[in-house]
C-alpha cells in the first residue's frame, strides 16, 4: 500500500532514462526483497496494482517518432518502448505478459508501416 503509493508518485516524475533506471533498480530491489522474505502476495500486489497499470498506459500512449531523424524514441517520456517494458517482464505473469506483447506488437507493426 505505501510502497505502491510511493511507486505511483515516483513513476510520474521521471523524464530521462537515468531517472527511469533509478526507479527500475529501486523497484526491482524492493520486489526481490519482498520475495526473499516470503511475501509473494505483496510482490504480486506491487506488480499488479502499481507496475502493470503504468506499463499498459505507456504502451497505449506510445507513438513512434524520431528524436534526431535517426534514432527512434517513444513520445511518452522520451523513452523507447523496450527501455520501459523489458525490466518488468520477469515479474509479470505469463497471460498478462502475452496481452502486453500483443499490444506492443500492434504498436510496432503500425510504426513499421509509417516508415
Amino acid at each position: 500500500p505505501k510502497v505502491i503509493r510511493i511507486y505511483n508518485n515516483t513513476f510520474e516524475r521521471f523524464n530521462t532514462s537515468h531517472d527511469y533506471d533509478i526507479l527500475v533498480k529501486w523497484t526491482v530491489e524492493t520486489i526481490s526483497y519482498f520475495s526473499e522474505l516470503g511475501f509473494p502476495l505483496l510482490t504480486s500486489a506491487l506488480v499488479d496494482r502499481a507496475i502493470l497499470p503504468k506499463l499498459k498506459s505507456f504502451v497505449t500512449e506510445w507513438k513512434y517518432q524520431y528524436n534526431d531523424g535517426v534514432s527512434p524514441i517513444g513520445s511518452i517520456y522520451g523513452l523507447p518502448l523496450h527501455v520501459v517494458v523489458h525490466p518488468w517482464l520477469p515479474f509479470i505473469r505469463k497471460p498478462i505478459r502475452e496481452n502486453l506483447h500483443r499490444d506492443i506488437r500492434r504498436k510496432l507493426e503500425k510504426a513499421i508501416r509509417t516508415i
